[in-house]
């Protein structure tokens, strides 16, 4: 999944391969980091792959202080819930508590 500092989040073609039936469009979806911290929100999926967020975007950046675009790598754990691993485009995972 790539994030950028727009308010959208491309997802890979194969999300919707594993996911588009378990992930409930126009549902709260959580978010949650390897220290716990989580992140709620509204989505809808358009037809491009798109996902469309109601302000959690810019929330994350301020939150870990994000200057480059990421990778938001995500693991499935239930009904509209995910655990997430943030990452630079060079491969490096954030330092949680001190940000990038």
């Amino acid at each position: 999944m790539f994030f950028s500092k727009q308010l959208f989040i491309k997802l890979d073609a194969c999300f919707y391969i594993f996911w588009e039936k378990k992930v409930l469009n126009g549902r709260e979806i959580k978010l949650i980091d390897p220290t716990m911290k989580r992140f709620k929100f509204q989505y809808f999926v358009k037809p491009s792959g798109r996902l469309h967020l109601s302000g959690v975007v810019e929330e994350m950046i301020n939150y870990y202080n994000l200057r480059n675009e990421i990778y938001l790598h995500l693991n499935y754990v239930s009904e509209n819930m995910f655990l997430y691993r943030i990452f630079s485009l060079e491969g490096m995972e954030l330092d949680y508590v001190g940000g990038t």
